[in-house]
């Protein structure tokens, strides 16, 4: 059963039983509408907007060889290049799969043209899409200041910090394997120092709205959905000089943005009337009361969610494990004195290494679309050492909350 009418029946039925079929009616007839109008929500299909149309322009082919000209000549040079690309375009786009998918189709046939490894190349690339999960404009972080009614602006900065640390984890690793395997990484040529600073050019449209974007937020000068609005209007600008500003791809970015918007909608709708039930029975409250009887360590309680994403996330989608779990797990864990937005960076962090885990590693599959030629166990194999630095990135984050809350702490 697809988890938003699992959620959404569980929620009727559970009203039902408590309150009465009246009730149930009421919530049916009232939730989703409230849910789904929320003005914040508006923002997810902008940032998709500004993500499509960047690929669209040619301006994320342009940021990956940019970035290949500095770095191509270190060990592991072009996996470092994948790397950084990732997270660049996870800045401009916030969605990871829609990552994982177009730095796939530029950097896989780069790798191995240069002979890198199979299992380097589908690696890098998968565990790098998950970045976008992080690193703003981040989806992930929308949905959770939707569900907690914390603040959309100061979430999406929370996770500037933590998305760079992580990629700087994938590079260093890329570089380590490299340089100690060399096989699974030839060396390759460098580029002439006037060529690599030709190539700067290339940067400033993605910087400068990216600048303009999260700075605006950072400043109070605009809402995290005007600045949304504004990245996407600015990236379809950037299509005209292209000479790619015509009917045909203003549709498909359109296309795009409905398509992952409306498979969200359903999902949020099951989740908000679930909600319902949870208010009414006083599960979460009844829950925190359990949790906080423990008297376990702030500590030791994010280790416990980090525990129980990775459970979760070899069954479930990221976004559908936020959203079961996190009505119910941040009053715990408020109660508990754990700031909401330390927890949510966790809880995405936590949840985005599902991405890349069997047996449902979503960023898998979909590079497995673009990369057809490559076994599945090659790139869950090729994963592996990437995961090793994942869990040293969330050790940090919990042992180190600075990282995820000071941005949001002096962002005004």
């Amino acid at each position: 059963m697809p988890i938003a009418i699992a959620m959404a029946v569980v929620g009727f039925l559970g009203v039902w039983y408590v309150e009465g079929f009246g009730s149930s009616l009421t919530v049916l007839r009232t939730v989703p509408w409230a849910g789904v109008r929320n003005y914040l929500l508006s923002c997810v299909p902008f940032f998709i907007i500004m993500g499509h149309a960047f690929a669209v322009s040619g301006v994320i082919a342009d940021l990956f060889d940019t970035i290949n000209k500095w770095v191509r000549q270190l060990p592991g040079g072009l996996a470092i290049s994948t790397v950084i690309a990732t997270a660049g375009f996870g800045a401009v786009c916030g969605h990871p799969m829609a990552t994982a998918a177009t730095i796939g189709a530029l950097a896989y046939p780069e790798m191995r043209r240069h002979n890198y490894s199979k299992r380097l190349a589908t690696g890098c690339i998968a565990a790098g899409g998950s970045i976008a999960s992080l690193i703003p404009p981040s989806i992930p972080m929308v949905i959770i200041g939707l569900l907690t009614e914390l603040s959309i602006g100061k979430l999406l900065l929370a996770g500037l910090l933590p998305g760079l640390l992580e990629a700087a984890s994938y590079a260093l690793m890329a570089y380590l394997l490299a340089k100690f395997r060399p096989g699974i990484a030839p060396h390759a040529e460098g580029f002439p120092w006037r060529e690599r600073l030709v190539s700067l050019k290339n940067i400033w449209a993605p910087l400068t709205i990216f600048l303009i974007v999260i700075g605006g937020i950072y400043l109070g000068i605009f809402s995290p959905t005007e600045a949304a609005a504004i990245g996407a209007f600015a990236a379809i600008l950037l299509l005209i000089p292209k000479g790619k500003f015509n009917s045909r791809n203003l549709i498909k970015l359109l296309k795009e943005a409905s398509l992952i918007v409306c498979s969200l909608l359903p999902i949020l709708v099951g989740v908000f009337i679930l909600n319902e039930l949870f208010v009414i029975t006083r599960l979460p409250m009844l829950f925190s009361e359990a949790i906080v009887a423990m008297n376990l360590s702030k500590h030791m309680l994010l280790v416990t969610v980090v525990i129980l994403y990775l459970i979760l996330g070899c069954f479930l989608e990221p976004i559908a494990t936020w959203l079961l779990t996190i009505p119910v797990l941040y009053p715990v864990l408020s109660s508990a004195g754990i700031d909401g937005i330390w927890f949510a960076v966790v809880a995405v962090k936590a949840a985005e290494m599902g991405l890349i885990t069997p047996p449902v590693g979503m960023n898998v599959f979909v590079l497995k679309g673009v990369v057809k030629e490559v076994p599945m166990t090659e790139i869950f194999m090729g994963i592996v050492p990437f995961l090793f630095m994942d869990f040293i990135t969330v050790t940090l984050l919990i042992m180190i909350p600075e990282i995820s809350l000071f941005l949001p702490n002096l962002a005004k």
